[in-house]
């Protein structure tokens, strides 16, 4: 392809693996996210119960997501 070229003038940079943990956890940011959304909005709204749980489960998922990290392969 065309980055073949780069890639020969540069042996020390190792290709980067990204596999099954990148993309799990790709998902739950993405997930995360909306959970974010929804439960601001909701907490707008006055729906205070479902606006609590969801940002609440989108804290759980970001821990989650950090936990993970380690586990990656992006040294």
């Amino acid at each position: 392809g065309w980055w073949g070229p780069i890639a020969a003038r540069c042996p020390d940079v190792k290709r980067m693996k990204v596999g099954r943990e990148e993309f799990a956890s790709w998902g739950l940011s993405v997930v995360s996210i909306y959970l974010s959304l929804f439960g601001l909005g909701w907490l707008v709204m006055g729906r205070w119960l479902f606006g609590a749980a969801s940002l609440g489960a989108a804290l759980y998922l970001v821990k989650v997501i950090l936990g993970r990290i380690d586990r990656m392969d992006w040294a």
